[in-house]
């Protein structure tokens, strides 16, 4: 990822970017990649996105290992009901990594981006081997409907508002504050562009 956008535009979409921080082209292609397999897959598109956090005591390692298991049992459920699309990024705090996880999903087989907590608490709870209480955040948009995430339809009046609100809202996730590069550790999962 050595590409930085600093400006508020990424082609032709609103991007949560500033000169003083700015977001990885890498994470942005990605993101704008798989809105737009979903959009031309289905007439309605649910974007959510999910937090995922190691517990404080958390004295194992905290390398990549653990969310790619997450992410490969986590798509499988999800994918049992409903196509859907990820990308996910991996930042540091200041004692562990946490990541980020856009999820794009069939809105025609789910309409609110809550139903994805439960799946994620216990798949992060199997793989921890612990409780995974507080570990789990749907994160909600900063404006629009509070469904957990954007629901963007084809076609509708508000299509192109929730498609422009949800990609700028995803891509706070490709900011370059608090990734670490060259550090040995991959800073950005995705799902196959084309895959369903």
């Amino acid at each position: 990822m050595d590409r930085i956008i600093t400006t508020p535009e990424f082609n032709g979409m609103i991007v949560n970017a500033t000169k003083a921080g700015g977001c990885y082209k890498e994470i942005l292609d990605a993101l704008l990649t798989r809105l737009s397999t979903m959009r031309e897959r289905h007439g309605k598109v649910l974007v959510g996105r999910i937090d995922l956090h190691f517990p404080k005591n958390w004295h194992e390692d905290t390398d990549n290992d653990k969310v790619s298991i997450f992410l490969a049992r986590f798509m499988a459920a999800i994918r049992e009901t409903a196509d859907a699309q990820y990308v996910a990024v991996r930042e540091q705090g200041e004692k562990h990594p946490h990541y980020h996880i856009v999820v794009m999903v069939d809105g025609q087989k789910h309409r609110n981006g809550f139903f994805m907590k439960p799946i994620a608490e216990r798949i992060w709870r199997n793989v921890l081997n612990r409780d995974a209480t507080g570990l789990v955040e749907i994160v909600e948009p900063y404006c629009g409907n509070a469904q957990g995430g954007f629901f963007i339809v084809r076609g509708s009046e508000s299509e192109e508002w929730a498609v422009n609100e949800a990609f700028s809202w995803c891509s706070y996730i490709g900011k370059t504050r608090s990734k670490i590069q060259n550090d040995g550790q991959r800073s950005l999962f995705c799902s196959m562009g084309g895959a369903k």
